[in-house]
């Protein structure tokens, strides 16, 4: 494992259950290693999301987020602040006749929008 890997999967370590950016994650690993690039760190964050290694969750409305619970499980995203939630495993459930013939179904993540109670506090309702 490179030095540059083990940086930035202490990172996110470091980030805790946040599930940070790649902008997150380069900052935090250059307090480690200052002259760790971005370019590096978006591309090992690739390579590992593409081994499997951490997940990798494209958000809607703002950058891909990183997650090194590699557990099957699902996110929740509040519409305000941004903040993702973990959602326990098994809330998906995928019928076998709900996929063409043709096709074996290979992964499922399911995204759900919410509003977290913070912001639901200070929040018109409307939104």
């Amino acid at each position: 494992m490179t030095v540059q890997k083990k940086v930035i999967l202490q990172a996110l370590e470091d980030a805790g259950r946040t599930h940070p950016t790649a902008d997150t994650i380069y900052s935090l690993a250059k307090k480690r290693l200052p002259h760790i690039s971005m370019g590096t760190v978006y591309r090992n964050l690739s390579d590992m999301s593409a081994r499997g290694e951490i997940i990798r969750i494209p958000v809607t409305d703002g950058p891909d987020r990183f997650d090194m619970e590699i557990s099957r499980h699902d996110h929740a995203v509040c519409r305000v602040c941004g903040r993702l939630f973990d959602l326990p495993p098994g809330v998906v459930y995928i019928p076998d006749g709900c996929m063409p013939r043709e096709c074996r179904l290979l992964d499922t993540h399911l995204l759900l929008q919410c509003i977290c109670a913070a912001c639901e506090e200070r929040t018109p309702a409307d939104i």
